[in-house]
C-alpha cells in the first residue's frame, strides 16, 4: 500500500505532483484521495566535472544545472565560493582557478557553490577531475640562421604525452608549414635559411596522433635579428696580408640595407693593432704576418648606421704556409716503444734540405698551435729523423703532439719551417702485455723508474680485474638465472604430472565404485530368483 516514485525527483524540475488514491473494496464499491505532493529543495547538490590539464581553469555558473535552476527560481541572492585551499575564485558569472594543474601533481580538485537568498542557502559540492590534455600552446624565440631545430623536448608537454603513448606520428601544419619539415621523433627543423628581414614570424602546428588520439600544439616561432655574424677566412702568409670587404658577405648584406651610408671600424678587441681598415671594409695587415707568430687571428669589425641597429662581425683568420718555405704537415703512429718519424714523408722539407745538399741543420721546437713545450718528447738528428725520447703509449701517455721543425739553411739567412702534429694510434695487440721486460733496476735512477713503471702495471691489472669481474658477475648472473628457470620448469612439470595422476585416481575410483555397484545389483537379482523358487517349491 506504500507509493513510491518510478523516477527520482529534483525540485529544481518540478515542485508539485497530482494525483488520485483509489481504493476498491471486495464488494466493488471505491474510495477516492486526491494527493497534492509538494517536493521541498534539499539545498544540497553535487557536481562533478571534468576539465583538461591546463594553466587555467573556467567553469560557467550556467554549466552547473542544481545552481543554475535554483538561481533561477530564486532570484536577488549571492554566489560565494568556498575553497580552502584557495585555488578557485569567483569572478561575475564564472569560477576561475589560475594556476598550473597537471595529473602529476594532482587528479582531483572539490570546492563548494553557496548561493544565499533571504537567509537560505543553497550549496552545490563539485568536484573537477583532470584528465590529459590534448593540447598546448607556446612560442619560441631564436636567431636568424640558415638551419633553425626546434628539438621535440622543447614541446614539454607534446613530448610528455609522446613518452607515455609511444609509436604514433608527427604531422606539421599551419600557415607557415610549407616552410619547415619534422622528423619521426618530432624535431622541427627550417627547410632553408630564415632572415629576420624576410619574415619575423611564424605560425605553425605539430601534432602527435597515436591510437586514434592527437596531441595539438600551436606555436609562434619569432625571430630575432643576430646583428653579428661569423667568418672563418683562410689566407697565406705575408709581408702584407689584404682581406677585401667583399668577402665579408653578412656584414655587406647588412650595410646594404641602409644603402652603405654608415661606416666601417675596427673595435679594439683580439688583433685589431695588427690591421687597418678601409671605407669599404677592406683589412690590410700593418706590417708582415707570420705563422710562426700567431697562426689565428681575432678581429671584430662593426658597421654604424644612423638608420638602424650596429652589427658586428668577428672575423678568424687563420693563416697558411706559403708554398716555398713553410708546410703544415698532420702524420699518426701506433703505440710503441720508440716512434719514428722520416724526412722523407714531408716532400717539401725533404727538397728543401735536398737542394742545400744537407749542409744546413735541423731543429725541433715549440709549436704555435699549443702552448704545451711537446717538442721535448722528441730528438732531431742531422737527417731530419725524428725519434721519440720515451715509450708512446695510447693508454698511459699523450696522444697528440705539435712541434715546429725548421731545417736552417746553410747560407744562415733563411730556413724551411713545417708546423707538424702528430697523433698516437691505439695498437689493441699491446693492451694485455705488460712490458715488463724493459725494467732495469742496476741503478738508482732505474729502479726509481722501475717503480713507477709498476705503479702503472698495477693501476693496468686493477682496470683488467674490475673488468674481468664484471664480466664474471654477468655470467654468475645468466647462470643462477638460468638455474632458476630449470627449477620453475620442473616444478611446472610437477604440478602437470600430479595433476594427471589425481585426475587418473578419480577415475579408477569411480570404475571401481561402477563395478561394485553392478556386483552387487546382478547379486541381489539372483537372490530375488532363489526366494521365489523356494516359495513355489
Amino acid at each position: 500500500r506504500d507509493i513510491y516514485s518510478q523516477n527520482p525527483l529534483d525540485y529544481t524540475s518540478e515542485d508539485e505532483f497530482h494525483f488520485n488514491v483509489v481504493y476498491t473494496a471486495s464488494n466493488g464499491t471505491e474510495f477516492t484521495d486526491r494527493v497534492i505532493l509538494s517536493l521541498a529543495d534539499t539545498l544540497i547538490a553535487t557536481a562533478s566535472l571534468e576539465a583538461e590539464e591546463s594553466d587555467q581553469i573556467i567553469i560557467n555558473i550556467s554549466d552547473l544545472d542544481a545552481s543554475n535552476v535554483y538561481s533561477t527560481l530564486n532570484p536577488g541572492g549571492v554566489f560565494t565560493v568556498i575553497d580552502t585551499n584557495n585555488i578557485f575564485q569567483l569572478q561575475g558569472n564564472q569560477i576561475i582557478a589560475n594556476q598550473e594543474f597537471r595529473l602529476g601533481q594532482q587528479n582531483r580538485y572539490n570546492f563548494q557553490l553557496l548561493y544565499s537568498h533571504n537567509g537560505i542557502q543553497h550549496t552545490e559540492n563539485i568536484q573537477v577531475d583532470l584528465t590529459r590534455f590534448l593540447q598546448s600552446q607556446g612560442t619560441f624565440t631564436t636567431k636568424e640562421a640558415e638551419n633553425i631545430l626546434i628539438s621535440n623536448n622543447d614541446f614539454t608537454h607534446l613530448n610528455d604525452y609522446a613518452m607515455d603513448n609511444p609509436g604514433g606520428t608527427y604531422q606539421l601544419s599551419g600557415p607557415d608549414a610549407a616552410l619547415f619539415g619534422v622528423n619521426s621523433s618530432g624535431t622541427v627543423y627550417s627547410l632553408n635559411e630564415k632572415d629576420f628581414d624576410d619574415q619575423q614570424s611564424y605560425n605553425l602546428r605539430l601534432d602527435y596522433t597515436v591510437g586514434g588520439k592527437t596531441f595539438s600544439s600551436t606555436f609562434v616561432l619569432d625571430l630575432e635579428d643576430t646583428l653579428g655574424g661569423q667568418a672563418n677566412l683562410s689566407v697565406e702568409e705575408a709581408q702584407s696580408v689584404i682581406v677585401q670587404g667583399s668577402v665579408l658577405t653578412s656584414l655587406q648584406a647588412y650595410a646594404a640595407k641602409d644603402g652603405n651610408q654608415g661606416s666601417f671600424r675596427l673595435l679594439e678587441q683580439g688583433d685589431f693593432d695588427k690591421f687597418t681598415i678601409a671605407n669599404d671594409g677592406t683589412l690590410t695587415s700593418i706590417g708582415e704576418l707570420r705563422m710562426a707568430d700567431k697562426p689565428i687571428l681575432d678581429i671584430y669589425v662593426e658597421y654604424n648606421s644612423g638608420t638602424i641597429d650596429n652589427y658586428i662581425e668577428h672575423i678568424e683568420l687563420t693563416l697558411t704556409p706559403t708554398s716555398y718555405d713553410h708546410s703544415r704537415s698532420n702524420y699518426s703512429a701506433t703505440e710503441s716503444g720508440t716512434v719514428v718519424i722520416i724526412p722523407q714523408i714531408n716532400q717539401f722539407l725533404e727538397a728543401y734540405a735536398a737542394a742545400d745538399n744537407y749542409a744546413g741543420r735541423f731543429e725541433v721546437s715549440q709549436s704555435p698551435y699549443t702552448s704545451e713545450p711537446d717538442y721535448n718528447f722528441f730528438n732531431i738528428d742531422s737527417t731530419g729523423r725524428i725519434t721519440s725520447k720515451g715509450r708512446m703509449d695510447f693508454e698511459e701517455g699523450q696522444t697528440e703532439f705539435e712541434v715546429t721543425v725548421f731545417y736552417h739553411h746553410s747560407s744562415g739567412t733563411k730556413k724551411y719551417t713545417d708546423y707538424r702534429r702528430l697523433e698516437i694510434i691505439n695498437d689493441p695487440r699491446d693492451d694485455n702485455n705488460l712490458a715488463l721486460e724493459g725494467i732495469d733496476i742496476s741503478t738508482r735512477e732505474g729502479a726509481a723508474e722501475a717503480a713507477e713503471f709498476l705503479n702503472e702495471v698495477i693501476v693496468r691489472i686493477s682496470s683488467a680485474q674490475a673488468h674481468l669481474g664484471a664480466i664474471e658477475n654477468r655470467f654468475t648472473h645468466n647462470v643462477d638465472n638460468l638455474s632458476m628457470n630449470i627449477l620453475n620448469s620442473e616444478q611446472a612439470n610437477g604440478r602437470i604430472l600430479d595433476a594427471d595422476y589425481a585426475t587418473e585416481s578419480t577415475r579408477l575410483a569411480r570404475s571401481q565404485i561402477l563395478n561394485q555397484a553392478a556386483t552387487d545389483m546382478l547379486v541381489g537379482a539372483n537372490q530375488a530368483k532363489q526366494n521365489l523358487l523356494m516359495l513355489l517349491q
